[in-house]
């Protein structure tokens, strides 16, 4: 494998871009005096981006993974965090296995591109671009 110099070049430069506002923002933030507004904006950063990488998930996927996610959420009002973890696991284990039911099938109809059947590794490799291209284009019963 060769790699062309320009390449390389422009892999450290990012990488070296990358570092330097990593570590910029842990110099800039201790100078950095918050107050009021401010604060409680920079305080919700977290839950922002928590919430900014898994609703996609629990929105786009199927209806277990959606009701796990409300499972988890309310569990997480009254739970410490590795409970909340455990609830979550469980939650969408046994929302998988249940939801294939047919009277599942009855109360929530299945959604666009969603099979409610078991993948095997042939339906994976069927796409011509590669593996788990072809997901959404195939069964959705």
């Amino acid at each position: 494998m060769s790699l062309d110099p320009a390449t390389l070049v422009a892999i450290l430069l990012m990488a070296g871009v990358t570092y330097a506002t990593r570590i910029a923002g842990l110099f800039v933030a201790d100078r950095l005096v918050l107050a009021g507004r401010v604060k409680a904006a920079f305080d919700a950063i977290p839950a922002a981006v928590l919430i900014a990488v898994v609703a996609p998930t629990a929105f786009a996927t199927g209806w277990a993974e959606t009701l796990a996610a409300l499972v988890t959420a309310l569990a997480a009002l009254r739970l410490p965090l590795l409970a909340t973890i455990a609830v979550g696991v469980a939650a969408v284990v046994v929302l998988r296995a249940a939801l294939p039911c047919p009277l599942f099938r009855a109360l929530l109809p299945c959604r666009q591109g969603v099979a409610h059947r078991r993948r095997e590794p042939e339906d994976l490799m069927a796409s011509p671009i590669g593996a788990g291209a072809g997901l959404a284009a195939r069964d959705t019963r």
